[in-house]
């Protein structure tokens, strides 16, 4: 990830040297690994002290050894460093433009989802919504069968299903 004169400096100290670390301080500055970890316990989880800690702990790649030296003073004060992940996300960049699955290229949305249809983004809110509400893996594969298109095709509501079906999570 290129280090931008927005992402956060953490300073801190362990028992055995001085730590400056630089993350994200917005989601398009997050990595698609990043992501992938942050997103679903973001997202699944309620924000606890817990949580935060380990998020932070995964951005800044702290070792337990370490963070078992800190107080919860020392901790806290880390927190404003990953404070941006629990508003709402903001995330405008598409970290997957292309996914090939059995011989098969599916392209997804260009950033900022400018090649979107309304069609294609009513179906993909009503997806997410569906998810959100009930956490069931079905609506996450037929969310990225709205989407990802197959390679050289148009979005078609008929093709939801199917490209889901290819995509099981």
């Amino acid at each position: 990830m290129a280090e931008s004169e927005e992402m956060n400096e953490i300073k801190f100290e362990t028992e055995k040297k001085d730590v400056i670390v630089h993350t994200p301080s917005e989601w398009n500055e997050l990595t698609l690994e990043q992501l992938l970890y942050i997103a679903p316990r973001v997202m699944l989880v309620n924000i606890s002290l817990r949580l935060r800690s380990e998020i932070l702990f995964h951005l800044i790649g702290l070792k337990v050894k370490d963070y078992k030296e800190m107080n919860l003073s020392q901790l806290k004060g880390l927190f404003p460093a990953v404070d941006w992940l629990f508003k709402s996300p903001e995330l405008t960049k598409n970290l997957i433009p292309e996914l090939e699955i059995e011989g098969h290229n599916f392209i997804g949305p260009e950033d900022e989802i400018k090649n979107f249809s309304v069609s294609q983004f009513a179906f993909a809110d009503k997806f997410l919504g569906q998810f959100l509400k009930t956490k069931d893996e079905q609506y996450l594969n037929l969310l990225i069968g709205t989407l990802y298109t197959i390679e050289g095709k148009p979005f078609r509501k008929e093709d939801i299903e199917a490209i889901g079906s290819t995509v099981v999570l």
